[in-house]
């Protein structure tokens, strides 16, 4: 995590930002969000994001295999299956 920009984003955050900010999320949606959204997000380099989004490519590129049923066929017991 960036401290600095934790800690700027700390001093400067408000209700009333927060507010503005649940109502802008609703509005784009047009849905009322009906869960917590967090408000505290997390500043992280750029190295760790690159990290991030290729580990999360890699995971898609598993899912996406045409083999990828037959490979996590057992990865659920047959009792807990729906």
């Amino acid at each position: 995590m960036i401290l600095s920009i934790r800690n700027k984003y700390n001093a400067e955050f408000t209700a009333e930002k927060y507010a503005a900010f649940l109502k802008d999320l609703n509005e784009s949606f047009d849905y009322e969000i009906d869960f917590r959204i967090s408000e505290s997000p997390i500043f992280i380099d750029k190295r760790l994001k690159e990290e991030l989004v290729k580990a999360g490519n890699e995971i898609v590129d598993v899912i996406l295999r045409p083999d990828f049923k037959a490979l996590s066929e057992a990865a659920v017991p047959p009792n807990l299956k729906v």
